[in-house]
This record gives C-alpha cells, sequence and structure tokens, in this order.
C-alpha cells in the first residue's frame, strides 16, 4: 500500500505537472498574442499621437503664417497710410505756397497801384505848379526871383516824378518777376 500510494502520489505529481506544463504554455501563448496585439495598439496609437501632433505642428505653422502675412498687411497699410500722410501734407504745403505768392501778387498790385496814385499827383502837381508858371510869365507879373523860385519848385516837382516814376518801375518788374 506504501508502495501504491507512493506510485499514485507520483503519478499524481506527474499528471499535475503535466497539466500545469500545458497550462502554462497555453497561458503563455494565450498571453504572447494579447500582448502582440496591445503592442500593435500601442504602435498604432503611437502613430496616431504622431500624426495629430504633426498636424497640430501644421495649424501652428499656418497660423504663424498667417499672422505673418496679416503683421506684413499692417505694415503695408500703415506705410501706405504714411505716404498718404505725407503726400497730402505736401498737397498743403504746396497750396500754402500758392496762397502766398497769390498774397505776394495781391500786395505787389496794391503797391504799383499806390505808386502810380503818386505819380499821377506828382504830375498833376507839376502840371499845376507849371501852368501857374507860364500864365504869371505870359503876364509879366514875375520878378526874376520870384522866376527862379518858380524854376527851382519845378525842378523839385520833376526830381519827384522821376524818382516816382523809377520806384513805380523797380513794383512793376517784382510784380513780373512773382508773376513768372
Amino acid at each position: 500500500m506504501k508502495n501504491k500510494m507512493l506510485c499514485a502520489a507520483a503519478i499524481f505529481v506527474a499528471t499535475t505537472s503535466v497539466v500545469k506544463a500545458q497550462e502554462i504554455k497555453t497561458t503563455d501563448l494565450k498571453e504572447i498574442p494579447t500582448e502582440h496585439t496591445s503592442l500593435e495598439s500601442l504602435i498604432d496609437e503611437k502613430k496616431l499621437v504622431e500624426e495629430s501632433l504633426k498636424l497640430e505642428e501644421i495649424k501652428l505653422q499656418n497660423e504663424k503664417d498667417t499672422a505673418k502675412r496679416l503683421e506684413q498687411e499692417r505694415k503695408i497699410a500703415k506705410e501706405q497710410q504714411k505716404e498718404e500722410l505725407r503726400a497730402q501734407k505736401q498737397l498743403e504745403k504746396e497750396h500754402k505756397a500758392e496762397l502766398k505768392k497769390q498774397k505776394e501778387i495781391i500786395k505787389s498790385q496794391k503797391r504799383v497801384s499806390k505808386q502810380t496814385l503818386k505819380l499821377q499827383k506828382a504830375e498833376d502837381k507839376y502840371n499845376a505848379r507849371n501852368s501857374k508858371y507860364v500864365q504869371k510869365k505870359a503876364s509879366g507879373k514875375l520878378t526874376p526871383i520870384e522866376d527862379l523860385k518858380f524854376k527851382k519848385k519845378l525842378l523839385d516837382l520833376q526830381t519827384n516824378i522821376k524818382t516816382h516814376e523809377l520806384e513805380l518801375k523797380k513794383l512793376t518788374m517784382e510784380f513780373e518777376a512773382i508773376n513768372k
């Protein structure tokens, strides 16, 4: 009986070992495909993550490019605005210069007019004095001293007329220079 029990125990141990070994083999076989499947899914997941990262990078790059383009457009618009402002200022400057020139022309015209009036008054005064002189000389009422005084006064008036003529000529030339 001892032998039988030993034999039964040995057979039991052998069968359990074989069953255990078979169980281990089947478990290992089952686990290997599961591990293999989980590795494949991890690899696939990694690829998906990498692709999504690439997509995100592309999106970010597109956003950067868009931001750069917008910034350049803003700079261009700013430069155009500055250029328009410069052009407007230049036009205003030219307009002011034109107004100033017109004012100078008007001023010059007024000076010429005033000088012409002064010349006419001086000529009228000379003509009046000269006619008085001629009348008195013709009537014979002039003494030699009065004759000299009249001639001196007439010469002074002629000098005054020449001065006014020269001034008028000068102002006329200035007016013509401004009008060019």
